[in-house]
């Protein structure tokens, strides 16, 4: 009844799985989406009221037109900074020579999973585990917002391995194990 893969996750897979890490805490932090949208607002009536004065003053047009140029500027490098520090927040949190990208072997069962690599072995309960989400690569067996032990589909040994594993969380949630 148990199921053993062995399997390296990838940049992509790390990627995959801080979008979901990512949605989630932006589901339990309503303020953070809040503030972005008010910002964004902001931004939006700024502008609006910039083309309301260069209507009502085009005398002004020049002056309206640096800001506006400033103005745009600004917010291609919000937004490009923001994209490169993400990229940098991966090179930095993901190494070459962690256990992330590393080989490793799991090993199911409907007590326990068992993760084993070079350097380590641990083992969880079903309990363990909070949340069981999936995209259409990956399953992701959350112990907490955001960590979690990701197993690619692509190598599970049938399809539907997948509703084992959802079966097995499932089934030790509802009796508290």
């Amino acid at each position: 009844m148990a199921m053993q893969i062995t399997f390296a996750l990838s940049r992509e897979d790390f990627s995959a799985f801080s979008k979901i890490a990512c949605r989630k805490l932006s589901k339990a932090d309503p303020i953070a989406i809040s503030m972005d949208l008010f910002a964004w607002g902001a931004i939006g009536a700024a502008l609006q009221l910039s083309i309301n004065t260069y209507r009502k003053y085009p005398q002004l047009s020049g002056n309206l037109q640096t800001i506006a140029i400033i103005g745009g500027i600004s917010i291609l490098l919000l937004i490009a900074g923001r994209r490169y520090k993400q990229h940098i927040q991966r090179n930095i949190v993901l190494s070459p020579a962690g256990q992330f990208l590393a080989q490793k072997s799991v090993v199911l069962d409907p007590d326990r999973l068992l993760v084993s690599g070079p350097d380590y072995e641990t083992s969880y309960r079903w309990a363990a585990f909070l949340q069981l989400e999936e995209d259409s690569k990956n399953m992701y067996l959350f112990l907490d917002n955001a960590q979690a032990i990701i197993l690619p589909k692509a190598v599970l040994p049938s399809p539907e391995s997948v509703s084992q594993i959802t079966s097995w969380f499932l089934e030790n949630k509802k009796s508290g194990v």
